[in-house]
């Protein structure tokens, strides 16, 4: 899995979930597992970003994770069919070692990692954000 920061800091999903994608949704084009984002402080994240090129060649390997059952979520304005992951301590886990390789304390406790599969546009910007607020 391949990890990347690019204002977020995300992971490549190399093997999609077998889910049956509702008629009115297309499949992503890019599935990927947010795992820092903006629920974390602006400060927080400008301090990652002027970290990531001296960590991003320490980081521990991804590990590997599998996913839940498909679920509908559903923001008001936007629509996702989404997977839960499985092992949320250990990415949790992952996530705060990484940050402490950037000399940050923080535990990302609230956020539920997840892979959006599909929604209407099959863009990667256009699913629910935070998916397990919206379940349907």
């Amino acid at each position: 899995m391949s990890v990347k920061f690019q204002g977020i800091l995300t992971v490549d999903v190399a093997t999609i979930p077998q889910v049956d994608i509702p008629t009115d949704m297309q499949l992503i084009d890019q599935l990927h597992i947010t795992l820092l984002s903006s629920e974390f402080s602006k400060e927080t994240r400008k301090a990652f970003k002027k970290a990531w090129k001296n960590i991003k060649g320490n980081l521990p390997e991804f590990p590997a994770v599998t996913f839940g059952p498909a679920y509908v979520a559903d923001s008001g304005k936007k629509r996702s069919l989404v997977c839960n992951v499985i092992e949320q301590n250990i990415v949790r886990q992952w996530v705060v070692k990484c940050l402490a390789l950037a000399d940050i304390q923080a535990d990302p406790y609230y956020r539920v990692y997840h892979v959006s599969v599909a929604n209407p546009t099959g863009g990667k910007f256009d699913s629910v954000p935070d998916p397990w607020n919206y379940r349907a």
